[in-house]
């Protein structure tokens, strides 16, 4: 406090004081007690512009206990910050409480990280940050190292547009998790978020986010043989199949390799079809199909396996391959009508409900 010469260096200050809170010693006092180092700082270069600060900005001069602590650099911080995105005093004011910004080191300190990687995010598009800065005045007092970065992010990874920022504010831990489900799936793709959700974003918005990146690992690795391109192919046809359960996946797998077994290449559409549907779809599509490829076993024996045509989906395969992969399918799994002449020679048949 100088109190080395003190008709010299204190009483100036306390004078000053004096006169700003008209020549109440209670309220001086109560500031000191408040900040002990209020008189530490120099009478010219920061009390007398600091009362002056709150004068301008209409602030009660009791807080100059905490804006005697502002340095020149943090004043000139806010603002460069109202000429950058062009704001009013009342704006600033919105952004950047002057009360809480007076209090808060950290957000003085922080804030100019924040608005370096938000106009990133907004590709330098003041006018749109500005906007959302407005729309959620209190984006700016976050933390910037839990909150901001992480939780942006994590947003626009996801697939939420860029002025859609404001929804950190209030996220809540499930709607992170989901966030996170979501740009990881994005990722493995290889999609652009918005991509994705324009054919993901209602199904992946259901489950829960574990389940269906276990779902979705699961069809990666075993069904499509981590091949990215034939799981998003089967995504856009049926997105439905990232809400099958696992189990139901690990059946229509057997089923899969079934039919691969016998030499057929389902496309990633029919893959997906064979996934999702139901077991009835599931008898009334595929097994017929069965019957027809038993038959068309007998027509390659006919003709001596010059046929070498078993599908649009098989393609062309060689002669003797595809009769010895036909001749590995029993006839006995045929399903067959009531009226199929070959009905006894199956172990499953149809028979018309009266």
């Amino acid at each position: 406090l100088g109190t080395w010469a003190p008709n010299e260096t204190l009483k100036p200050k306390i004078d000053f004081m004096l006169h700003e809170f008209s020549g109440s010693r209670r309220a001086v006092r109560d500031l000191l007690l408040e900040n002990p180092r209020l008189f530490d700082f120099s009478l010219h270069s920061r009390l007398i512009p600091r009362m002056r600060m709150l004068g301008e900005l209409g602030l009660p001069l009791d807080l100059i206990s905490s804006f005697v602590m502002l340095t020149e650099n943090e004043i000139q911080q806010r603002h460069n910050l109202k000429s950058y995105l062009n704001l009013t005093d009342v704006e600033l004011d919105m952004i950047v409480p002057p009360v809480l910004w007076s209090e808060q080191r950290n957000l003085r300190q922080n804030i100019q990280s924040a608005i370096n990687f938000l106009s990133s995010k907004t590709n330098n598009d003041t006018l749109l940050l500005k906007q959302i800065l407005l729309n959620e005045p209190s984006l700016l007092t976050l933390s910037f190292t839990t909150k901001i970065r992480p939780v942006v992010n994590l947003l626009l990874e996801s697939g939420c547009a860029a002025n859609e920022i404001p929804l950190v504010v209030n996220v809540t831990h499930k709607e992170i998790e989901v966030m996170k489900m979501k740009a990881y799936i994005y990722r493995s793709l290889q999609i652009d978020p918005k991509e994705g959700n324009s054919f993901l974003g209602d199904v992946l918005s259901k489950a829960s986010p574990q389940a269906i990146i276990r779902r979705f690992n699961f069809l990666l690795s075993h069904v499509f043989t981590h091949s990215v391109e034939e799981l998003k192919l089967s995504l856009i046809e049926q997105p439905f199949l990232l809400e099958v359960p696992i189990g139901k996946l690990r059946e229509r797998l057997d089923v899969l390799n079934f039919l691969k077994s016998l030499g057929l290449e389902p496309s990633p559409i029919d893959i997906a079809n064979i996934m999702v549907q139901s077991k009835t779809e599931l008898i009334e599509e595929l097994i017929p199909g069965m019957r027809h490829w038993y038959s068309r076993r007998r027509e390659l024996q006919a003709k001596g396996g010059k046929d070498i045509s078993i599908s649009s989906e098989a393609g062309t395969r060689d002669d003797d391959a595809i009769l010895t992969i036909l001749d590995g399918f029993r006839p006995g799994i045929v399903v067959a009508s009531f009226d199929d002449f070959e009905r006894e020679n199956a172990e499953v048949v149809h028979w018309k409900q009266a």
